[in-house]
């Protein structure tokens, strides 16, 4: 005999508040923008040792453009998610997988 499975319908995001909710999400991301970081002053450390002043503008002129490569590709990707997401809800299944191939092909 199958039983039932229940389903939870409980929303975590009804029983917390906007700051607790915030502090949640964010840290994740500070955690790594802070990797990040001690990852870029301790690649200048050792560039800077081994190569000298020619490394340091290399890495110094290169590092914007890596952010803005980042930048877009979280556009891309974050914008695609969404159209994704509701794509699936709408059961529109054929649409979410097109949606999900142009992510993929915009993203090298």
């Amino acid at each position: 005999m199958a039983q039932a499975v229940s389903i939870q319908t409980h929303n975590p995001f009804k029983a917390r508040t906007i700051s607790q909710l915030l502090i949640k999400f964010s840290a994740p991301a500070v955690a790594g923008m802070l990797v990040n970081a001690i990852y870029n002053i301790i690649s200048r450390i050792y560039v800077g040792q081994d190569v000298g002043a020619n490394g340091l503008a290399g890495i110094t002129i290169l590092f914007p453009l890596g952010m803005i490569y980042m930048g877009f590709s979280a556009l891309i990707g974050v914008g695609a998610n969404a159209l994704f997401s509701i794509r699936l809800g709408e059961k529109k299944e054929e649409e979410a997988q097109m949606i999900l191939a142009m992510l993929l092909y915009c993203l090298p």
